[in-house]
Formats: C-alpha cells, structure tokens, sequence
C-alpha cells in the first residue's frame, strides 16, 4: 500500500482500524463470519488488523485471517482481489504524516472508508474531527461511523 514515508514497515507490526464506516464494519464482518452481523455487538469483537507484505496484504479479524492479492495501481491506489474474487480498490484520501491514513475502498456494488493507524489506541480528537470532515467531502455520512476499542480485544 502507498501510506506517506513516515508510514514504514519497521514502525508497525500492522495496521488497526479504530475508526471506519458501519458499511465496512458490517462488510468485514460478513467476509469473516460467513453471516450477517447480528447487531453492533458484533463488531466489537472484529479486532481487524491488516499487515502488507510485498506480495499479499493480510486481514485479520476475530482471530482468522484472508490474504489478498494486491497489485499497485496509479500512486496512492490498490487493486485487490482474494480467491472468492472480491475486487476492491483502495485509495489514501488523508494522512496525518505521523500515525493515521484515511483509505476510502470502492467495491463492485458499494463504496466505503477506514482509518488505518500504526498504534492501538483511540484516535485523537483532532484525528477524528479531520477524519470526519475528510469523509463528507466524499459523501459519507459521519454519523454513520464505527469505532473498535482495541483495550477490549484479546492480547495478542
């Protein structure tokens, strides 16, 4: 993926999501579970991570984990597609240079964001505010909004 420089593999272990739209939550939900959510009680026990390696990024959550292939597109876009062909494109929109990257994802049939960030704790108020803002200028509603505490997900 094609996060800012700062964003370098020694940095992180991998990527969370603390913040992303529900659309995406409940989409990496269904792709785990096989079903659909039975409520937002589900999704605090995602724990969703994603770890990129040369050939493949790795999703991670609620302790399995799907490999996509990722090839680069134009700067700053990722073209990805697993063995149940769910192609997704993924493009940074934000960065605060330090610790968080807003993606937006576009999928065959709906179109979605998260934050990725290189620590577990919650976003700052700042991050989230510009975030927030960010996202509306690509019609998403910030209401509509998902936050994974990840103080509640097993120590891995």
């Amino acid at each position: 993926m094609i996060f800012p420089q700062q964003f370098t593999k020694s940095e992180a272990k991998g990527w969370y999501m603390p913040l992303q739209s529900k659309l995406y939550a409940y989409s990496l939900a269904q792709l785990f579970t096989g079903r659909n959510p039975d409520s937002e009680d589900d999704f605090e026990k995602m724990c969703a991570m994603i770890v990129c390696t040369p050939s493949q990024t790795n999703f991670t959550a609620y302790g399995h984990q799907i490999s996509l292939k990722c090839k680069q597109g134009t700067v700053g876009v990722l073209d990805c597609t697993d063995k149940k062909q769910i192609h997704a494109l993924l493009v940074t929109t934000w960065a605060d240079n330090k610790r968080y990257a807003l993606m937006n994802t576009c999928f065959a049939d709906k179109k979605a964001w998260f934050l990725l960030s290189t620590v577990k704790t919650p976003v700052t108020p700042e991050a989230k505010a510009s975030v927030l803002s960010e996202i509306k200028k690509f019609a998403f509603a910030p209401e509509k909004t998902y936050a994974i505490d990840y103080n509640k997900c097993p120590k891995s």
